[in-house]
């Protein structure tokens, strides 16, 4: 558990995203996931909840990120390398 006073006052989510950049901490600061499974860890579901609600829960994820622990946060579509069915995300931090 972290106990710093900044990541507490994180959101559950956010806590998520900066569990999985200290998990998989990468010295490029980049690091790519299925989407799938990025949004089961923030559970993000699109088939019940719908594009937009999921779309505005990232953008307030990016700017609470961005504006606490990871400045330079951002998630991007990357690269479709895993399969053609699965859609893969670039994180940067």
């Amino acid at each position: 558990m972290i106990n710093d006073p900044q990541f507490q006052a994180l959101s559950a989510r956010a806590q998520r995203v900066v569990g999985l950049v200290l998990w998989r901490g990468n010295p490029d600061r980049e690091i790519t996931v299925a989407q799938d499974t990025f949004y089961a860890r923030l559970k993000l579901f699109p088939g019940q909840t719908g594009a937009t609600m999921v779309e505005r829960a990232l953008a307030d994820l990016i700017n609470e990120l961005r504006h606490s622990l990871l400045p330079n946060f951002m998630i991007r579509v990357g690269d479709n390398d895993v399969g053609e069915q699965e859609q893969v995300l670039t994180i940067t931090y």
